[in-house]
């Protein structure tokens, strides 16, 4: 449903993307993954047709966003970057103004768009009275109104408290199962990504560094968590007995050789006079795999103040 080839893009002399390629099966939940500036909203941008890239080429449903973008952007719905209404006017009202750039909506359809999103009782309220997981809902009801096949959604949590990203969550699910909507999820909200999706892409500096199903590829790597006194020695001393999987990091992930177990590392530990405090399976979650991700790239990403800074 989306494909994206060898994307380039930069601000001034700084790269934000570069050699960016991506394919989203149709009706996937598909997680874009990064730390700060690692391209993410470029990126979502790119797909809106807001930012140019430097070279390469994008499509959605088979058009090209930017020869044929009026198609290729006709079934896309987006919440991008923090999401702007009209304070002074009603939720209903603000949908109506901005529904009439991309074609009028019936009143059935408006409404039956604002019950699914969880807004029937306070639609018709000034948008100034609403909470921040109000405005999220407002916002995701008007990415709704094209009647979409694709969406597009930039940290669409950010900011909410625990309950509001349940509800959210929830919403997103249900509109997947309902609608059979492709989305690319972008979030720094690893545990959520985790409950959504599957398949993810992790970028790196602007660079593509994972694309696909992450718990495949997690899938029969026999990774633990230890801690122990004088760990470099420790780790030396394993991985020259053949126990490890030598890290490339010395505070990377350990992987235990074919044919060994746990008990084989401690007593081998313990025998050579080691104090060891913990050692223990490393439970296969989203949050471990991008960490490891970042370790495996061997660098530490530079702060940031967001994709598009110059």
């Amino acid at each position: 449903m989306i494909c994206v080839d060898g994307i380039d893009k930069s601000f001034g002399r700084r790269p934000a993307v570069r050699g960016l390629s991506l394919r989203v099966p149709r009706g996937a939940i598909y997680g874009l993954l990064g730390h700060n500036g690692a391209g993410k909203s470029t990126t979502l941008g790119v797909l809106l047709g807001q930012v140019f890239p430097d070279r390469g080429t994008v499509s959605i449903g088979g058009h090209d966003v930017f020869t044929a973008r009026g198609r290729a952007l006709a079934r896309v719905g987006a919440i991008f970057e923090a999401p702007c209404f009209y304070n002074y006017l009603s939720g209903r009202r603000n949908l109506q103004v901005f529904s009439r750039y991309s074609g009028r909506v019936s009143r059935t359809q408006l409404n039956a768009v604002i019950d699914r999103v969880g807004l029937t009782q306070r639609i018709d309220h000034k948008v100034g009275t609403y909470s921040h997981g109000m405005r999220q809902r407002l916002a995701l009801a008007q990415a709704l109104l094209p009647r979409p096949e694709v969406l597009l959604l930039d940290e669409p949590t950010d900011g909410l408290d625990p309950e509001g990203i349940a509800d959210f969550r929830s919403t997103l699910l249900a509109l997947h199962n309902e609608l059979g909507l492709t989305i690319l999820f972008s979030s720094h909200l690893l545990g959520e990504v985790e409950k959504i999706c599957t398949r993810v892409a992790v970028m790196r500096r602007g660079r593509k560094v994972f694309d696909g199903d992450w718990r495949a590829d997690a899938a029969g790597e026999n990774r633990f968590t230890l801690v122990v006194d004088r760990r470099p020695e420790a780790l030396e001393l394993l991985a020259r007995a053949g126990l490890i999987t030598p890290p490339r990091r010395a505070d990377g992930p350990l992987t235990l050789a074919t044919g060994w177990g746990l008990a084989d590392v401690n007593a081998k530990l313990v025998h050579a006079g080691f104090g060891v405090r913990t050692i223990a399976p490393r439970p296969r979650t989203l949050e471990h795999f991008y960490l490891d991700q970042r370790a495996l790239a061997g660098d530490t990403p530079p702060p940031a103040s967001g994709d598009a800074a110059c």
